[in-house]
């Protein structure tokens, strides 16, 4: 079923005009899926399907028709409603509660405290509410048995007392996390039993005051059952509950927080009605980041790897250096290390209290407002003040308070962009200033408090969404079903001679592989080129980019520096390792800038792997489903099935062969060993003076070591690492060692894959041959000559429908075009 679209009852002749049928059910005024064409196409696409199932129910029964039921089943599913979760994350008190209420429309919905307080304890998903609900609310969620709950908290007890018990002290090289994690324990239990009457940590304290383990245990099994359960419907640790107001929902939620059972809870689903909601986003409301609570703290990070996008709410006058931006950037951007396939979501930044504007700030000598303009703002509202008129006073104080928060917020966007951009991605990292206060005033506040900018954002997320899968099942996957059924009839018809034409099968797949090898070629050596050009191309600004950041590490002062050392076991940092540590600072900005980009060129490779594996094996299927259903071709079934397996086994291993590789250049692009591409480049300059390059930037990972490295990590020598780091020309043979690894990875996979598939094509065509010259079928129409005219007058329809929905899909593809700039949406919502 088209995206949706909701298919009335069939009416009485099956192949009733298209255009009766309903419209789709959008919720974007204005937006492409409310366009005729778009609409159009769905529709076409929905009536086309239809037939299908139709003329799929008078096949002959037998693998064939199985095999395009589980495709008709496919597109069905694919263009079944989306789903995508947003994150909300920030510190407690940045309003994120308050911006999740204003953009969904329903401030009741999220309960804020007001005072910068911390009221979710529990990962919140906002959602919409099933159309056979009976109650505008409904409040889901699912907790841990009682029988879990004892094994987890028995757990937490063990981890608490080892930290006393274990004989552990400081010098011990597992101190610190020990520690950390006896700290933690101790947090979830008092949290989980502080309300239980009777509570004391004394009667559980094992291993003191003759407390034994087991004796702690039976209090605490004891304290469990005693804790109060919350009120509502609750069978099998599933609690689900309908509200007809958001005081009931949020007094239910609150009492549930209040009972010790929420740290056992996964997260809360919140499901009501929402204009944004409706084609299937998912704002997820997190405890704050870097709570004094264990559990909140620890909840949001826990449940972030599920969101596809995370949006990072911070106060305005805080938010370019907000340490929970930092947070994310370090765990899904950066890391020296990661070389890996790192699942990376997008990320936008909302700033709160926009509205808010500090009187200090000097709008003229900070170039935020011309001296002009400012000044004729100012004489306007004081002349309205004078007039004592209160419409014109309103009307001059809003124009004035506009330009200077548009000049605040321009300029904190811009700090924001230039901040962060090269670490999240130009295109992609999106910057919100908005007044949750001046949205719920209404009128000319509410125009500019940028909510609505925020809430037109929400719903193009889905928009985008909604679209791509549509278009993919428009432009490929329907028309490919329609050919899979047209050429089935086909070899019904005349079986002997479809089989004669499949002869040549060996050649065929040999030219249609050098296709799909170019493909698969220009996929991963865009994003070959993407890892070189970051480097070879903007050598110049991102060593400077480095360097920016190296002044805010030298500009540190003396006891910050010093305590930095001194958690790596240095105690008195100065000369030449206060050297080493700034070019480790260096390297390390440098680097950064061009990892992200190895991640991106290992989606491109893994995404290319998959396409061509897929094209493969599917023209490999098509084939083999010329034989399913004949009389007595059993044989060449089972050869044609032999070696498709072998094909696919020896596909799998060259992708193996081929990620293997790549990510030994990975590693090399970012290590220290003397196979590295930083050694090999280094290693020739300091020869010269007789310096052990690769003792030397080892330092620079590890500070400490500096103190052991022996002769040759002198003063002299750290400057000259710095100096040959900086140098632009450092950058450029990086980029050319890395793109000569890669051409000559892609020209050997190039020679292997050709050979696999030549092979199993001769295999094949070797094996079918004497097969097919002595089998042969009957006709299958000869049986029931009526069902051929009645499929022939099935597929005629479905060829004229395809027709219209071609002409419309068209005009779908040049709307995406203008207003995304690609009818291939990808998940960037531009």
């Amino acid at each position: 079923m088209a995206p949706h679209v909701k298919i009335e009852p069939e009416p009485s002749d099956e192949r009733a005009d298209w255009k009766d049928l309903p419209m789709l059910t959008t919720n974007y005024s204005g937006s492409i899926l409310d366009h005729p064409s778009f609409q159009n196409a769905c529709r076409a696409e929905a009536v086309i399907l239809k037939q299908l199932q139709t003329a799929l129910d008078k096949l002959p029964r037998g693998k064939k028709r199985i095999r395009l039921k589980k495709k008709l089943e496919k597109i069905q599913f694919h263009n079944s409603p989306a789903k995508r979760i947003v994150a909300l994350i920030g510190i407690t008190g940045s309003g994120k509660s308050s911006v999740l209420g204003e953009t969904v429309d329903d401030r009741g919905v999220a309960k804020t405290s007001g005072i910068g307080r911390a009221v979710t304890h529990i990962a919140q998903e906002y959602s919409q509410r099933p159309d056979n609900s009976s109650s505008p609310y409904r409040l889901v969620c699912k907790f841990k048995t009682e029988d879990q709950r004892r094994e987890q908290m028995e757990t937490l007890l063990d981890d608490w007392r080892r930290l006393d018990l274990g004989g552990i002290t400081p010098a011990d090289g597992e101190f610190k996390i020990i520690e950390e994690n006896s700290k933690a324990a101790l947090s979830v239990i008092r949290t989980v039993l502080g309300g239980v009457n009777g509570f004391n940590l004394q009667h559980i304290e094992y291993g003191k005051n003759g407390v034994t383990r087991q004796a702690a245990l039976a209090v605490l099994y004891r304290w469990i059952g005693l804790m109060r359960m919350p009120e509502g419907a609750l069978q099998d640790g599933n609690y689900s509950q309908n509200f007809d107001d958001t005081k009931s929902l949020q007094k239910a939620i609150h009492e549930f927080q209040q009972t010790g059972l929420w740290p056992f809870v996964g997260n809360m689903s919140i499901l009501f009605d929402s204009e944004v909601l409706k084609d299937g986003l998912v704002i997820a409301d997190l405890p704050g980041c870097f709570d004094s609570n264990h559990i909140r703290a620890k909840t949001a990070d826990a449940y972030l790897p599920r969101a596809q996008e995370i949006w990072i709410v911070a106060n305005i006058t805080r938010a370019v250096d907000n340490p929970v931006i930092e947070s994310i950037a370090d765990r899904y951007f950066r890391g020296l290390e990661d070389v890996g396939d790192l699942h990376q979501p997008i990320v936008n930044i909302i700033c709160t209290f926009a509205g808010e504007i500090p009187d200090d700030i000097d709008w003229v000598a900070e170039n935020l407002i011309d001296a002009d303009t400012l000044q004729q703002a100012e004489d306007e509202y004081a002349d309205a003040e004078e007039s004592g008129i209160s419409q014109e006073i309103a009307l001059a104080e809003h124009h004035l308070q506009s330009l200077k928060m548009k000049a605040r917020n321009d300029k904190v966007t811009a700090d924001i962009i230039e901040e962060w951009s090269s670490t999240f991605g130009p295109n992609q990292l999106k910057v919100f200033c908005v007044d949750n206060k001046m949205h719920r005033q209404g009128g000319r506040a509410k125009e500019i408090s940028g909510i609505p900018e925020l809430r037109q954002y929400s719903s193009n997320i889905m928009a985008q969404v909604v679209y791509k899968n549509a278009m993919e099942s428009l432009c490929v996957q329907t028309p490919a079903l329609i050919t899979s059924f047209q050429t089935y009839i086909d070899m019904m018809k005349n079986p002997s001679s479809s089989q004669e034409k499949e002869a040549a099968f060996g050649e065929k797949e040999i030219q249609t592989s050098t296709i799909q090898w170019a493909e698969w070629e220009a996929s991963v050596s865009g994003g070959c080129a993407l890892v070189t050009s970051t480097a070879r191309e903007n050598s110049a600004s991102i060593t400077q980019s480095a360097r920016m950041h190296l002044k805010k590490w030298e500009s540190l002062p003396y006891p910050t520096i010093g305590a930095f050392f001194r958690r790596d076991g240095i105690h008195k940092p100065k000369g030449s390792l206060v050297q080493v540590s700034w070019c480790a600072q260096l390297l390390g900005c440098i680097l950064s800038e061009i990892r992200s980009t190895f991640r991106k060129l290992d989606k491109c490779a893994k995404s290319a792997w998959t396409t061509i594996k897929a094209k493969m094996i599917e023209r490999f299927e098509n084939h083999e489903g010329q034989y399913e259903d004949g009389d007595g071709l059993d044989t060449v079934l089972r050869l044609l099935r032999s070696r498709k397996n072998n094909l696919k086994v020896q596909l799998d291993h060259e992708q193996e062969n081929f990620t293997q590789q790549l990510l030994q250049i990975k590693r090399k692009a970012v290590s220290s060993d003397t196979e590295s591409y930083i050694f090999n480049i280094m290693q020739p300059t300091f020869q010269q003076g007789k310096v052990d390059f690769g003792k030397l930037y080892a330092c620079t990972k590890s500070p400490h070591t500096l103190t052991n490295s022996g002769p040759g990590v002198k003063l002299r020598n750290v400057e000259r690492l710095r100096s040959a780091i900086e140098d632009g020309a450092f950058l450029v043979a990086y980029a050319n060692k890395v793109d000569k690894a890669c051409e000559e990875l892609i020209d050997a996979t190039r020679l292997r894959f050709h050979a696999v598939i030549k092979d199993v094509a001769d295999d094949i065509k070797a094996d079918l041959e004497p097969v097919i010259a002595a089998q042969a079928a009957d006709c299958f129409f000869q049986k029931d000559p009526l069902l051929q005219g009645e499929l022939d007058a099935f597929m005629w329809d479905i060829t004229l429908k395809k027709e219209e929905m071609d002409l419309n899909i068209e005009s779908a593809k040049a709307l995406g075009q203008e207003l995304w700039g690609s009818d291939k949406v990808t998940p960037n919502h531009g």
